[in-house]
This record gives structure tokens, C-alpha cells and sequence, in this order.
């Protein structure tokens, strides 16, 4: 069998982990049934420690494998994110190139992580996931799964599922055609006209788009959007971000942040307001459309590589936040 070669997040775990683990496979009536359980446990302590270094709350006792009873008659291994569901974490032998997924986690998980062990069984690393799949009653697995290890998901978009609303767009992906979010789509999928919009209004900070004649550059830009909902609105709002780079000596990379309504309307609200914040949440830039405004907009000039930001986005009170990386 040939090893599959990946490159995973290493975990340190704690001496509670490993007594956990073998006080669960003592309990176990027969060694094969006592190893996967011990494999089990710390294959959750360790995505347990991966998510305390997110801040995420976890609950182990809630989990079935947590349940004497229950781990005692399911290959199960679920870590509880209490208000959002269960991952499933899944223990990997050295050599294996595949991940299974036992019939009983096939349903009610979030996504599954794979813990690749180390030889000896005393350090793991945590090397990707896959999303939980929901399924049909009549339709449920009727044998175990297998995941290809190259198929898995980098450990980095975990986050996209535990908190999509908090996912971070990296813009420079979209300047290399690599677009991760499916919820940011071509701006004429939202609006047919949004370059045609009759009116507007605009802030900016760090100067403008404009490049000056004297200075050799090559321009390259990318636009996506993303349909905004206000439970107070009945239609949405969209927000395009254009992201243009300015290929100079100084490597610039600038972004345009504008707000269009849908395709059923030609007006924004007059209380919708977009607000920039920096990566402390200070307001740095904001904008609100005049009446009768077809579009309102704010501008970033030059971002430099490892620059967040966040873009709040508010109806009154109600508000939405996307959060973007360059």
C-alpha cells in the first residue's frame, strides 16, 4: 500500500487525553474493540484542542462516545459544538490512504476530521476534513463510507462550515481564478445592471484608483457578489467587490466595495448603511446611499499582503458582516 504524503496541523495532547483513553478501552470487552476506542477518544481530544485555539465552545460529555453504553456498541468518535452540531473525528493509521466513515456517523455530523496517528500512537495530526452530507431516510448508506485522503478539504476551511457567516474571504484567490465561497457569484447573477445604475454615492480612504500616466502598470481585476438579507427588507442587497491589482513596484492591491439593490428594484433603502472596519473592529470608512440612489459604495487603496477587514453592513438596526483577508 503507498503511503499518502500530506502535510497536517501537528496536536500536542494533554495527559487527561491518553488516561481518558485507556480507562474508555479497559472498559471494552474484547483488545480490537478497547484499541478503537482508544484511538476514538483522542482522536476527538485532539480536534477538541484544534477548536479551543478557535475559541469554539465544545462539550466532550455530550457526545456519544462520551456515553459508556453507547461507545460500547458504535464505532463512533463525535465532538459536540453545543448550538451548532457534531464533528465526527476520525482516527488514521500510519499507511492508510483512505478515511472510513462508520454507518452510524453517517448522519447528524457536521463534517468529518481526519487524526492521522503517529507510528507509536502517542502524537497525531490533524490533516483535513470533509462536509457532513444530510440524507434521505430511504435513501441512507447501507455500508461504510470511504474518503480519499488527497480528497480531503484543507483544515482551514472547517471554519467555513462551524461559522459561515464568519468565513474570511482571501481576495488575492479570486485575482488567481480560485473561488472557495459558492455564495459569491458573477455580479450579473444578482443584478442585471449593475454597472449601469444611474446614481449614486461613495467614500474612499488611501487615495483613489486613478494611476498616473508617468507610471508603467499592468491592471488586473476581479468582481464577485453576494446577495445580503434582511429579515425587516423583503427584497435583498448586494454587495459586489471588485478587486483590482495594480501591478507596480509597489505591487498594489486596491478594493471597491459597492451596494446595489436586486434586480426588482432601482433604489436602496435610505437607512441601509456599509461600514469598513479594521481588524481591531474600529469603523474606518462608511457610506449610505443619497435619495433615490441606485448604488453606494466605499474604497480601499492600497491593501498590502496579511491586511483583514471586515465589512458591516446594517438596516436600522440589523446588521451583517463579511470578513475579507488580503
Amino acid at each position: 500500500m503507498n503511503t499518502v504524503e500530506l502535510i497536517g496541523l501537528p496536536i500536542l495532547l494533554s495527559q487527561d487525553a491518553f488516561e481518558s483513553a485507556a480507562q474508555f478501552a479497559a472498559e471494552q470487552a474484547t483488545p480490537g474493540k478497547g484499541k478503537r476506542v482508544y484511538l476514538n477518544t483522542l482522536a476527538v481530544y485532539a480536534v477538541q484542542t484544534y477548536l479551543n485555539w478557535l475559541e469554539l465552545n465544545t462539550s466532550l460529555a455530550e457526545g456519544d462516545c462520551w456515553q459508556p453504553g453507547l461507545r460500547a456498541v458504535l464505532d463512533v468518535a463525535d465532538l459536540v459544538l453545543p448550538g451548532m452540531g457534531r464533528l465526527e473525528c476520525r482516527p488514521i493509521l500510519p499507511g492508510e490512504t483512505t478515511m472510513t466513515l462508520p454507518l452510524e456517523t453517517a448522519q447528524d455530523r457536521l463534517g468529518y476530521v481526519a487524526v492521522q496517528f503517529h507510528e507509536q500512537l502517542d502524537a497525531v495530526d490533524l490533516l483535513g476534513f470533509v462536509r457532513g452530507v444530510p440524507f434521505a431516510e430511504d435513501n441512507a448508506p447501507v455500508e461504510p463510507m470511504t474518503v480519499a485522503l488527497s480528497e480531503l478539504l484543507p483544515l482551514d476551511s472547517l471554519l467555513d462550515v462551524l461559522h459561515p457567516e464568519l468565513a474570511i474571504v482571501n481576495l488575492r484567490e479570486w485575482l488567481m481564478g480560485q473561488f472557495r465561497h459558492p455564495e459569491w457569484r458573477s455580479p450579473e447573477a444578482f443584478v442585471a445592471s449593475h454597472r449601469t445604475m444611474r446614481s449614486g454615492s461613495r467614500n474612499t480612504t488611501g487615495g483613489s484608483f486613478s494611476v498616473p500616466p508617468d507610471i508603467d502598470a499592468q491592471i488586473n481585476s476581479v468582481s464577485r457578489a453576494k446577495a445580503i438579507e434582511f429579515q425587516s427588507l423583503e427584497k435583498q442587497v448586494v454587495l459586489v467587490v471588485q478587486v483590482i491589482s495594480i501591478t507596480t513596484e509597489d505591487n498594489m492591491l486596491n478594493v471597491r466595495l459597492r451596494l446595489y439593490p436586486d434586480a426588482s428594484s432601482d433604489q436602496l433603502p435610505r437607512n441601509l448603511q456599509i461600514t469598513v472596519l479594521d481588524e481591531t473592529g474600529a469603523a474606518i470608512l462608511d457610506s449610505r446611499p443619497k435619495s433615490g440612489s441606485g448604488w453606494t459604495e466605499v474604497e480601499l487603496c492600497d491593501c498590502q499582503p496579511g491586511d483583514r477587514f471586515s465589512v458591516r453592513i446594517a438596516l436600522g438596526e440589523d446588521s451583517k458582516i463579511e470578513e475579507f483577508c488580503i
